[in-house]
């Protein structure tokens, strides 16, 4: 919501009632992000009150309103010592504007922040007292059926008396906690420095109002925003400016855990803990029997840290800064599957890469072992579309997340308004360049499968959702089907039709797989295969037949040409082929340099210029 420094009218009437209700407005209470609280006077009863109010021409979004009608719904429910009473809610119309107003009792006395700030100084006995009094709150809020969450806990929100009485105050963030089960991350509520780290996800439950207390608390005794003390990844280190009792600075520990779980289980326990006198201390005594106990529990500890070693080695041999060869050596010895299960269970990272940058899985595919595969999947290997980018995708997406990454330290570190929108912006843009990197490349790991002709290896990625109707993000634009179309036996050709890739997809060329099929060592991608196609070498053993069958039987054109003109025999004749398409063109049909050819590539014709006879495309009448 919009700051405003003026009122909104001196005197405010409820005109829906039989009797007009009207609020003179004497100054404000205070401003913040669900309205402006004013300081009023109810005329009929000459009772000041509390006056609530937010204008929705000054809100950002509607959330506000709903933010605005649950506080005045869940006010009128509550009914204990230490809430002001709900009085009344209701909405007007001024000067072309609409105000929403929520009536309570006025409080007495100052909140915390304005006490400190009078230079008021809090002893460890006094902060106790205060924190008792709000915990009975929180038990009854909590207690609630669904359990109520203010959220929103910081010392500008408790009222103290001068004889000591704490009100809680400001219930704009309040939050039913069955509503967040069904809505969670919808919202982000509260304010930096006293909100727990599972209100960044947008997420509260009772032990959220727990460090909220405990924020607050220890602003109470440094003066010091819990914003400005130093910080262990999430944790506060706060001991050291303390000078409190340490089973105090204990309780305010565990108040303050950024692990919800690890916090108090619920503010009945926090109470009963923070009114536990503290156990004193005394000298143990032990036995003859005691010190051998002692001394064989102290074997079984040096036992237990030995297997703990054996059983972590790898994970502490990464932590330093070391990557172990043994996994990847192992997998050119065609290991079993125990054998792996041995480093993984010893902390080896699946996707570890080694200093080629070749994973695990890499090597089970390039020694096919399709069981490995399997193995290495159900231990989490990475097999998505963006594992193992090419460079250039991979530079692009590390430049992603390290922006994300600066993003986000300069919101927790500046009081920057919209913090949560803006970190959920940075979320979602993140989401959607990954998305955009991962459908505008193939799978590179399915991709050397079929490189290496694993037909086995890709039936497992297949089933295991990798998807196979990608285009290759290089020049040639090559798909699955082209690459796997140059392998004579045509298994993975068949495998990829029958899951329903397109047989006439093209490449940069304007190429079929069927072209790659007829002509596979002399097409103008073919010198960058040729480390992974063996024997390819003379043109009478060009032809991938059994792939021509498959693809002709599945509907691949016979008629579609391919752009083999100026630059496709230009290039080729860089290449110094001497059986390359376009010398056998020009002698074929007399075609003379730089002609267009582009009309004579069709894989028909490429069958005569072959001299292939025992394929007929008239016995597939699908691929006219």
């Amino acid at each position: 919501m919009k700051s405003s420094s003026t009122y909104p009218s001196q005197v405010i009437a409820r005109s829906d009632t039989p009797e007009a209700l009207c609020y003179s407005i004497l100054d404000i209470l205070g401003e913040g992000g669900s309205g402006v609280t004013y300081r009023a006077l109810d005329t009929k009863n000459q009772q000041l009150v509390a006056l609530k109010a937010l204008s929705l021409h000054q809100i950002d979004d509607w959330k506000a309103i709903e933010l605005f009608e649950r506080e005045a719904k869940i006010l009128s429910t509550l009914d204990r010592d230490g809430i002001p009473k709900y009085l009344d809610y209701f909405t007007t119309d001024l000067n072309g504007d609409r105000y929403f107003y929520i009536v309570q009792e006025l409080a007495p006395g100052k909140n915390l922040l304005e006490w400190m700030r009078s230079g008021w100084r809090v002893s460890e006995a006094e902060v106790k007292t205060i924190a008792i009094q709000i915990l009975e709150i929180l038990i009854y809020l909590h207690r609630h059926y669904p359990p109520i969450v203010h959220r929103d806990l910081k010392p500008s929100n408790i009222i103290k008396t001068e004889d000591g009485k704490i009100f809680l105050v400001d219930f704009g963030a309040v939050q039913q906690t069955y509503h967040d089960t069904f809505l969670r991350g919808s919202t982000v509520v509260g304010t930096y420095g006293y909100m727990a780290p599972e209100q960044f996800r947008g997420q509260a439950v009772p032990a959220t109002d727990l460090y909220g207390l405990g924020a607050t608390i220890l602003h109470l005794l440094t003066h010091r925003s819990p914003a400005e003390i130093p910080q262990d990844g999430l944790r506060l280190n706060f001991r050291d400016r303390l000078q409190v009792s340490s089973s105090f600075a204990d309780w305010l520990e565990r108040m303050l855990e950024p692990d919800v779980g690890s916090r108090f289980s619920s503010s009945t326990k926090a109470l009963e803990v923070l009114k536990t006198p503290p156990k004193s201390k005394s000298k143990p005594k032990f036995s003859t029997l005691d010190r051998t106990l002692i001394g064989m529990t102290g074997l079984m500890v040096l036992a237990a840290i030995f297997w703990t070693l054996d059983r972590s080695k790898y994970t502490l041999l990464s932590m330093a800064g070391f990557i172990s060869n043994e996994p990847f050596k192992a997998m050119s010895e065609r290991p079993s599957v125990d054998r792996l299960k041995y480093y993984l269970d010893r902390g080896f990272n699946v996707n570890t890469l080694d200093i080629n940058r070749r994973s695990l899985m890499y090597h089970a595919i390039q020694n096919d072992l399709p069981d490995v595969v399997v193995f290495l999947i159900d231990r989490g290997a990475d097999i998505s579309d963006s594992a193992n980018l090419i460079q250039q995708q991979e530079d692009k997406l590390k430049s992603i997340r390290e922006s994300k990454k600066i993003a986000e330290e300069m919101l927790d570190k500046g009081y920057v308004a919209n913090r949560g929108k803006l970190k959920q912006e940075n979320e979602e843009r993140l989401r959607h360049e990954e998305e955009i990197i991962s459908n505008t490349s193939i799978n590179n790991i399915a991709y050397y499968a079929i490189v290496k002709n694993r037909i086995a290896v890709l039936k497992v990625l297949i089933d295991r959702g990798v998807k196979i109707d990608r285009i290759y993000p290089d020049e040639n634009r090559l798909s699955f089907l082209h690459l796997a179309s140059v392998h004579q036996d045509g298994e993975i050709v068949k495998l990829l039709l029958d899951r329903g890739v397109d047989p006439n997809i093209k490449d940069s060329f304007g190429c079929t797989p069927l072209h790659t099929a007829i002509v596979r060592n002399l097409m103008p991608y073919a010198p960058r295969l040729s480390s992974y196609i063996n024997s390819i070498n003379a043109a009478n053993d060009s032809i991938s037949k059994q792939s021509v069958v498959y693809l002709a039987s599945a509907g691949a054109k016979s008629n579609t040409t391919c752009r083999l003109n100026n630059e496709g025999y230009r290039y080729a004749d860089t290449q110094d082929r001497s059986t390359a398409i376009p010398s056998l063109i020009r002698s074929k049909y007399r075609l003379y340099y730089p002609q267009d050819i582009t009309d004579r590539t069709t894989p028909a014709n490429l069958l005569l210029l072959f001299d292939i006879t025992d394929i007929n495309f008239d016995a597939y009448p699908q691929s006219k």
